[in-house]
C-alpha cells in the first residue's frame, strides 16, 4: 500500500524501491510486478519496464489469468517500440540509401552488418560513429574513382 500512495504522488523513485522491496519478499505477486513497470516507465527506465511487465505477465500467465497476461505482455511490446521503433525507421532509411547509393556486393554486406549490429547493446555506436564513416569513406571513395 505504502508503494501504491508513493506511485499515486508521483514519487516513482521511492514507489520503484518499495515495489522491489515487495518483490523480494513475495516474488510471485504479479501485480507487484505490473506496479513496478508502470512506475519504471514514469521515469523512463523503459528497459526495466519491459522486464517487469514480462515477469507480470508469465506469473498471470501460471494464475491462468489470461487477460491480465495479455495486457502486461502487450504493455512490454509497446515499451520495445517505444524504445526501437525510430532506431528501426532510421536503419530502414539507411537500408534504402545503402540500396540507391552502393554497389550490389557492398550492400549485402552493409545489411548483414547493420541488421546484426541493431542487436547489439552497441547500437548507438553503430549509429552515430561506425554508419556515418562508412558513409563518409564510400563517399570519398567515390570521388577518387570519379577523378581518375
Amino acid at each position: 500500500r505504502l508503494a501504491e500512495n508513493f506511485g499515486n504522488k508521483q514519487h516513482y523513485f521511492s514507489a520503484i524501491n518499495y515495489f522491489e522491496k515487495v518483490i523480494r519478499i513475495n516474488p510471485d505477486d504479479a501485480e507487484t510486478y505490473a506496479r513496478l513497470g508502470a512506475a519504471c516507465e514514469k521515469v523512463s527506465r523503459y528497459q526495466d519496464a519491459q522486464t517487469s511487465y514480462r515477469q507480470a505477465a508469465n506469473i498471470y500467465r501460471r494464475e491462468d489469468k489470461r487477460d491480465e497476461s495479455y495486457s502486461a505482455r502487450k504493455r512490454a511490446e509497446e515499451l520495445y517500440w517505444k524504445r526501437f521503433g525510430k532506431l528501426w525507421l532510421f536503419m530502414a532509411a539507411c537500408i534504402a540509401i545503402a540500396f540507391i547509393l552502393l554497389p550490389k556486393g557492398r550492400l549485402s554486406l552493409l545489411v548483414l552488418s547493420s541488421v546484426i549490429l541493431l542487436f547489439t547493446k552497441y547500437w548507438p555506436i553503430v549509429m552515430f560513429i561506425v554508419l556515418p564513416i562508412a558513409i563518409t569513406a564510400y563517399f570519398i571513395y567515390r570521388e577518387t574513382r570519379q577523378q581518375v
